[in-house]
């Protein structure tokens, strides 16, 4: 069971959890995230639609039993950032170098493949006879078409609900966005999506990939 919650600082995540512990509770399968699809919207070549509620973000389908290792622990973690990050359903699956007992403090590399990209953590375990603790840094993060989509439509048709709402069609992402790929994490990517208010009024922001998946800048 989560002894305590994830505190970011930087490209870090900090995590607190119990040995031998639960530590997900989602349904089991392959590690496959599930998505939210897209309502009636805009129309227009390349339009991106009005978002459907409940908005969701892709999660890990399997989930540690109550016996889980420490490894496998921290691998649900950085799967599920690594979903979280690409804000598309998709197969994420994890390894590290080396066991990870969770009693002893410990550094070794994990790698989480998601679909045919790989994302690498440089994971540092503070160890606990009960509890253990670790920190993940990364340096590159995942970007997909899909996820980039779904998160402008969201904020383009929410950042401001009192106002008028995006002209039909003019809600855009660049035609070079890839499928799949991979950016530098959390920094400001040259990937740009872009919407009108109006006549007079075209907004443009910048796609950067957090751990909460694509934010606009």
């Amino acid at each position: 069971m989560r002894r305590g919650g994830g505190v970011r600082a930087g490209s870090v995540l900090l995590s607190l959890l119990t040995l031998g512990a639960l530590v997900g509770c989602t349904t089991s399968g392959a590690a496959r995230g599930a998505g939210s699809g897209a309502g009636a919207g805009p129309t227009g070549a390349g339009a991106i639609p009005s978002p459907t509620m409940p908005y969701e973000t892709p999660t890990p389908t399997v989930s540690p039993g109550a016996d889980a290792s420490a490894r496998d622990q921290i691998l649900y973690e950085l799967e599920s950032r690594v979903l979280a990050e690409a804000g598309a359903p998709g197969v994420a699956s994890g390894h590290c170098a080396a066991d990870i007992p969770g009693s002893r403090d410990q550094h070794v590399t994990c790698t989480v493949r998601y679909e045919d990209l790989r994302v690498d953590f440089a994971v540092r375990v503070r160890g606990g006879r009960m509890v253990f603790g670790f920190t993940a840094t990364q340096r590159r993060a995942p970007i997909t078409r899909a996820g980039v989509h779904d998160a402008f439509a969201r904020y383009a048709y929410a950042v401001d609900p009192s106002a008028t709402m995006p002209e039909p069609g003019s809600v855009h992402c660049d035609e070079g966005l890839p499928e799949r790929g991979m950016v530098a994490y959390d920094e400001v990517t040259r990937y740009a999506c872009t919407y009108r208010m109006g006549p007079d009024r075209a907004v443009r922001r910048h796609v950067r990939v957090t751990e909460q998946g694509p934010v606009f800048v």
